[in-house]
């Protein structure tokens, strides 16, 4: 939600006039972004120090960027808290644009061929049956 609405403000600023400097500027958009960004990286630090303290799965994708890793030199190196703070933003957004764009392509298939849809539609129902919603679970 947090990125999402930084993401909002960004698009703003992107369409006024840009102005170099301006975004250093305290300006009611400027604060906001800056809150924002801020109440995201506490929000990605309390999860990786939670993380770190229960010991999560180790195949977690959180849990891989925290541990160690063999440079080219051969020698042990971790990613800095602030390196996984960024990389975790970066998963986000890329996996959610990714899943949206996906989906509407799906959408528009779908809108283009509607003996598609009845076989998507039909397959629902073989499946879920008439009174179920679609669940991970179900094959």
């Amino acid at each position: 939600m947090l990125q999402e609405q930084q993401m909002e403000l960004f698009i703003m600023a992107a369409r006024s006039i840009y102005i170099p400097g301006f975004r250093f500027l305290p300006t009611k958009n400027n604060r906001a972004r800056w809150r924002l960004e801020k109440e995201t990286r506490e929000s990605v630090r309390a999860l990786i120090r939670s993380n770190s303290k229960r010991g999560e799965n180790p195949s977690s994708l959180l849990s891989l960027l925290m541990s160690s890793y063999k440079n080219r030199d051969d020698k042990e190196e971790r990613l800095e808290e602030e390196e996984i703070i960024n990389e975790c933003k970066t998963f986000y957004s890329a996996g959610k644009e990714t899943a949206a764009n996906a989906l509407s392509w799906a959408l528009l298939l779908l809108a283009l061929n509607p003996e598609w849809q009845d076989k998507a539609r039909d397959e629902v129902v073989r499946i879920c049956g008439t009174d179920k919603l679609p669940a991970a679970e179900r094959n």
